[in-house]
């Protein structure tokens, strides 16, 4: 049995994915304690502003019909609903320099960091690549080209990290958006080398076909196109609180702690996400239960969490003191605070892709609104006399609480699943 399941496609799949991940993370990982010197704090902050803008409307880039690029029964129909997300992604884009070309200084404004102002132009190109190269990541997968999937996130990082060490040894200022720029295009244009191996462009290009799939596949713009925008924004909208309430220095400590606390969650936890969707949406078209594969992987993610939790809880201000030099223990000390509710985003985030599996978006939808609206409460608390330590902690209170509840939902879900399954057969 041991050796079935090692020899399953699952495990395969998670192998290759866990695999790049864990070099792709290793990257910046490696990297920051450069950037750290390299770079000044203010240069860190608006980074993060920068990032934290891009990451927030990432989730709508395509529509989120790239979500639906692993259901369809035919190939066919799967390749245009990447032709629909590359569609979407270039809509975003437009509007999003529309916005910045009207509203740039305002933004810059609200944000309390005219530094920032130079690069939101450059916003609308960051949008574009992700929201194209979510599309076809996700074509990669259903093709099962898991070790694919997993060289983008590599080459990704290693054209990141070598311009990251150029600027940073130059002209050092805006380097590190410059960089995450070519790193994101690098990748978006090695997946559409790999599809096109793969007889992508086989497929024609039919605006009658996407008008039809975009009809049959509408929930998940209409569901959970602006959920997952609300989910998005909770997720990256304090560090723009802090930007706000606090000293710039402060976002620059935050943003290298959250910089480092996030690669866990933003590739390996990720990628587990694409291989474990993959899996559950066959297991739905077979109409066979999912509760087991829940509960395998909530332990198996449970044990990773734990390797990067405990030692960052106890030792987190010396370590970031240690590695990333003089004046970054404050760092540290974000990160012992809020190590905790981003090992429970690590743990969960995966399995949420078992409520797409099993076509359940709408329950995701009403958590992350739920979630949003939790985070919309710092606005108050940000504006309260109390330094940033308490402003954490309670951050850190409300993730932790919100993903214990997403948690049981999902698992609830699965539940009620596997129940019906049982029912319709007898």
């Amino acid at each position: 049995m041991l050796e079935r399941y090692r020899s399953s496609l699952f495990v395969k799949g998670f192998l290759s994915l866990f695999a790049g991940s864990a070099i792709a993370q290793l990257i910046p990982l490696i990297l920051s304690p450069f950037i750290s010197r390299a770079f000044s704090v203010e240069d860190v902050a608006v980074y993060g502003l920068y990032f934290s803008i891009v990451s927030t409307f990432s989730v709508i880039a395509s529509g989120r019909y790239e979500m639906a690029v692993v259901l369809p029964k035919t190939n066919e129909d799967s390749i245009r609903l990447v032709y629909l997300s590359v569609v979407f992604a270039f809509i975003t884009a437009f509007v999003s320099l529309i916005v910045i070309i009207l509203f740039g200084s305002e933004i810059s404004d609200l944000l309390n960091n005219t530094r920032i102002q130079d690069w939101l132009i450059l916003i609308p190109l960051s949008l574009f690549s992700v929201g194209v190269y979510q599309a076809f990541n996700f074509w990669l997968i259903r093709q099962k080209a898991f070790m694919a999937s997993s060289f983008n996130k590599v080459a990704q990082r290693s054209f990141e990290g070598v311009s990251t060490i150029y600027y940073g040894l130059t002209i050092k200022g805006g380097g590190l958006i410059i960089s995450d720029i070519i790193g994101r295009y690098s990748m978006l244009l090695i997946a559409i080398y790999q599809a096109r191996k793969r007889g992508f462009f086989h497929v024609s290009f039919s605006w009658l076909e996407m008008k039809r799939l975009a009809k049959l596949y509408k929930s998940f713009p209409l569901n959970f196109g602006l959920s997952s925008l609300a989910n998005s924004a909770g997720a990256h909208l304090p560090l723009l609180f802090i930007s706000i309430a606090f000293q710039s220095l402060t976002v620059g400590y935050f943003n290298l702690m959250k910089y480092v606390l996030s690669a866990p969650v933003a590739f390996i936890s990720r990628n587990i996400a694409q291989v474990f969707l993959e899996r559950l949406a066959e297991k739905w078209r077979l109409n066979q239960p999912v509760s087991a594969d829940f509960i395998r992987l909530t332990g198996l993610m449970t044990v990773i969490a734990i390797l990067f939790v405990v030692p960052i809880a106890v030792f987190g201000e010396d370590i970031f003191y240690l590695v990333f030099g003089e004046g970054w223990g404050e760092a540290g000390q974000y990160a012992q605070i809020m190590v905790v509710s981003f090992g429970l985003r690590f743990v969960v985030s995966p399995l949420s892709s078992l409520l797409n599996a099993i076509n359940k978006v709408n329950v995701a939808s009403y958590w992350q609104w739920a979630y949003f609206i939790s985070i919309l409460t710092l606005v108050p608390i940000s504006r309260l006399d109390i330094s940033i330590l308490d402003f954490l902690v309670y951050y850190t209170s409300i993730e932790s609480f919100m993903y214990i509840i997403y948690w049981g939902l999902i698992y609830y879900q699965a539940k009620s699943h596997d129940e019906k399954l049982i029912s319709d057969a007898d």
